[in-house]
């Protein structure tokens, strides 16, 4: 029997509210009406999506994004699908923005706490950063992680690929002002590692101002779009076929490994 090698993702562009997580998990649920994610397929989210974290207020925070946690468990398992998605993390009294993968049992599969935190935003006084990168052993081929900043750092993506990643997922919360950086470097990511790259960026307006670009795409592994959604909300539904790194890493086989 040939060993199946395509993957379907929903890519669910949303927008989140600041200090309300349960807010911005009802906006999902209505955009899920709209479209099902079925068996086996994938549901990715942005960075933090029930919300972006305030540090005055770390009980109601770890509460809400708990609550917006189980529901996403209880999603996967019915449904029978996969997710990832950034969200906050907080054993004992540390803070981590932390990417899950779940599994279509509601199992945690993974998990990655992001190591390059973002100085211009503070987010480097909020949160702890991590110190693992991971790849994690779904099938039909490993998943590399990382999120939004990591970007701007091409050797955590060429460690993820050395590491058997044959796609990598990005949860972002990426600004509408520097939308263009985004996309190139998403496309960037993709052409020198030869594998598929998914950046899935938040939309609309949240917090002090800062809209978020959306914007969310699939790039293959020789950087051409399979697949962009707006700025604004939506989710768009895209099936692509992992034997294609394999094939273009052969016969072009640029990497130094």
């Amino acid at each position: 029997m040939k060993r199946k090698t395509s993957i379907t993702v929903h890519l669910a562009q949303i927008p989140s509210y600041f200090r309300q997580p349960l807010k911005t998990l009802k906006g999902l649920q209505k955009l899920l009406t709209q479209q099902r994610v079925g068996k086996g397929e994938w549901l990715l989210l942005p960075e933090m999506w029930p919300s972006l974290y305030d540090a005055t207020q770390p009980k109601k925070e770890k509460l809400g994004n708990a609550s917006c946690y189980h529901w996403l468990k209880s999603y996967t398992r019915a449904q029978s699908c996969y997710a990832v998605g950034s969200m906050l993390e907080m054993p004992r009294s540390a803070a981590y923005n932390s990417a899950f993968v779940l599994g279509p049992q509601g199992q945690l599969l993974g998990s990655y706490r992001k190591i390059h935190l973002f100085p211009l935003s503070g987010e480097h006084l909020q949160f702890k950063c991590g110190t693992q990168r991971v790849v994690v052993p779904v099938k039909p081929e490993p998943l590399g992680l990382a999120i939004c900043y990591d970007l701007r750092f091409p050797e955590h993506f060429r460690a993820l690929v050395k590491g058997g990643a044959s796609w990598i997922v990005v949860p972002s919360a990426w600004p509408r002002e520097r939308l263009d950086h985004f996309e190139s470097l998403l496309k960037a990511r993709a052409i020198e590692n030869q594998c598929y790259v998914i950046g899935i960026n938040k939309c609309g307006p949240e917090k002090g101002g800062m809209v978020f670009g959306g914007h969310s795409m699939v790039l293959d592994p020789w950087g051409n779009c399979l697949a962009k959604l707006g700025s604004g909300k939506g989710i768009r539904r895209v099936t692509f076929d992992l034997i294609e790194t394999h094939r273009i890493r052969k016969q072009y086989p640029f990497l130094p490994f």
